[in-house]
């Protein structure tokens, strides 16, 4: 069960950008999760070098990523139980978080995660590779826009559960949100960025990602309803 939930959760990860990289308040749990994800980080490598990610379909690369979270996991599953498992809480939703996690994690930390992750989503696998690395000067404005998305997906939430609408209506509700909210900040953005961003594919995906890592510590519910399958 735990790789099953680990998987759906990462699978949702590259189609939205939302690189959920929370920490949990056990240190035990931290820890452990610290190691999956670099066990899970070391077999990718290996993997890739065997194959290059770059030359997997998406099938391919799914199956990919199932076998190494296997290898990571399995010899580890009754740890994770007693870490986790609890009579007062859903551990399939639990699992699905520490899921979120790793995978936020080896987006963020593992580069050859992301190639993987890009594959698994169906894009090329350099699609995603751009720094993500928020600086200080521009945390305020990332900041902002990103909660006042959440803001609009939280909305969006409470008048129609995300869970009911279907998955291409879901990340159109995203998209609407965020291009709502950099209209209203166009004139910051020009000022922080330049003009030309608007034009910069490259540019404007490394935008969404840093969005999108601090959406994922405001509103992490929402941001995975919209990836969910």
């Amino acid at each position: 069960m735990l790789r099953s939930i680990f998987f759906a959760a990462a699978l949702a990860l590259p189609l939205h950008c939302s690189f959920a990289q929370t920490t949990p308040d056990n240190p035990a749990a931290a820890k452990f999760e610290n190691e999956i994800t670099a066990t899970v980080c070391r077999e990718m490598e290996k993997e890739d070098q065997k194959t290059p990610f770059a030359q997997l379909d998406k099938a391919a690369a799914q199956t990919v990523f199932q076998q190494v979270v296997t290898r990571a996991f399995e010899p580890r599953q009754k740890e994770a139980e007693k870490l986790y498992k609890s009579n007062s809480i859903d551990y399939s939703q639990v699992m699905r978080s520490v899921g979120q996690r790793v995978a936020g994690r080896l987006a963020g930390e593992c580069p050859v995660a992301v190639k993987l992750f890009m594959r698994m989503a169906n894009q090329p696998a350099n699609a995603s590779m751009t720094d993500t690395k928020i600086t200080e000067a521009e945390k305020p404005l990332l900041t902002k826009i990103a909660s006042e998305t959440c803001t609009e997906l939280t909305k969006s939430n409470s008048q129609k559960p995300l869970a009911q609408i279907p998955k291409a209506e879901r990340q159109a509700l995203m998209q609407q949100a965020m291009q709502q909210t950099m209209k209203a900040h166009a004139t910051e953005i020009t000022n922080q960025y330049g003009s030309e961003i608007f034009f910069d594919a490259d540019r404007l995906r490394g935008f969404g990602m840093k969005v999108g890592l601090l959406m994922a510590s405001e509103c992490l519910q929402e941001i995975s309803a919209v990836g969910a399958e």
